[in-house]
C-alpha cells in the first residue's frame, strides 16, 4: 500500500453511504409489508431494493403523465411497520417534490403505490415461504 493512499475507515464510509443513500422513513401497514417482504423473499432481492424500484418507476411514470395520481384511498386502520428504505439522493429528492406536488406524504404515496402495484409484483412462490430449496 503506497503510503500517500488515504485510508477510509469504516465510519467515514458509513458517513458516505448516508449521504448519498440517505433513508427515507417509512410506516407500512403489517399486511402491506408482509406480502411485500414474502415477494422479495422469493424473488431473491431485498425488501429496500423492490421499495425503490416500484418508487422510481412510478416515479417515471408520473414524469410522463400530465393527470394527478387520483384519489387516495383511506386504509382500513391496522398495525404498521416502521421502516426506513435507503434510496440515492436524487431520487429521495424527486419522490419528495412529486408528493409536495400532490399535496401528500412520502409515506401515503408510497404506501398506495405499494398498494397498488402488489398484485403485479405476482404471488410470491408457495414454497419460498416454507424455506424449500427447490434447485
Amino acid at each position: 500500500m503506497d503510503i500517500n493512499t488515504p485510508v477510509l475507515d469504516r465510519s467515514r464510509l458509513d458517513r458516505i453511504d448516508r449521504e448519498e443513500r440517505p433513508r427515507v422513513p417509512l410506516r407500512l401497514p403489517l399486511p402491506l409489508h408482509h406480502a411485500l417482504s414474502e415477494h422479495a423473499y422469493a424473488a431473491g432481492i431485498s425488501l429496500n431494493s423492490l421499495i425503490v424500484s416500484v418508487i422510481r418507476s412510478r416515479l417515471d411514470r408520473a414524469a410522463g403523465a400530465t393527470g394527478g395520481v387520483g384519489p387516495r384511498r383511506q386504509a382500513a386502520p391496522c398495525a404498521t411497520v416502521r421502516i426506513g428504505v435507503r434510496m440515492p439522493a436524487a431520487l429521495c429528492a424527486r419522490l419528495a417534490e412529486h408528493a409536495r406536488r400532490q399535496r401528500s406524504s412520502v409515506n401515503a404515496l408510497v404506501t398506495d403505490w405499494l398498494r397498488d402495484d402488489q398484485p403485479a409484483l405476482g404471488k410470491p412462490d408457495a414454497h419460498a415461504s416454507k424455506g424449500v430449496d427447490r434447485r
